[in-house]
């Protein structure tokens, strides 16, 4: 599952308001258009969590479509994501985005089989709505 983070310049914009469920791993992924401003660098993605009044940082480095997967060991609860760029002789260029929040829900997978309701408020955008909104043809 693909999840399009439109950049532009320093600031991050997610598609309409959506959640991801805890207990997946390497299955969801983050592409990030990003801008001409960051060819060159080395880019991270920074996942970062207050859980028992402590922050925890997931750091993943984008790939070749500068595109992550999300981390697995996200909890239940409120989640920010920015991204971190290093570039330039000797790491002399560094660029950073804004951080932008999103809501980690519990799953509802049940192994017993029982008859637990689906989570209704998550979102799947259709590739048409994506590309509207990142404004491809």
């Amino acid at each position: 599952m693909n999840i399009y983070v439109k950049v532009n310049g320093q600031n991050l914009i997610l598609p309409a308001s959506f959640k991801i469920v805890t207990g997946s791993a390497n299955f969801i992924k983050m592409i990030f258009t990003l801008t001409s401003d960051w060819d060159d660098m080395s880019i991270k993605a920074v996942f970062t969590q207050m859980i028992n009044g402590e922050k925890v940082e997931h750091i993943k480095t984008l790939d070749s479509e500068n595109s992550c997967f999300v981390p697995s060991g996200l909890e239940k609860g409120v989640c920010t994501v920015e991204l971190y760029g290093v570039g330039g002789a000797g790491g002399t260029v560094k660029a950073t985005s804004n951080a932008i929040k999103f809501i980690i829900v519990e799953q509802n997978y049940n192994p017993g089989g029982g008859d637990e309701d689906e989570d209704e408020e998550s979102f799947v955008a259709t590739v048409d709505e994506m590309k509207a909104y990142l404004g491809i043809t």
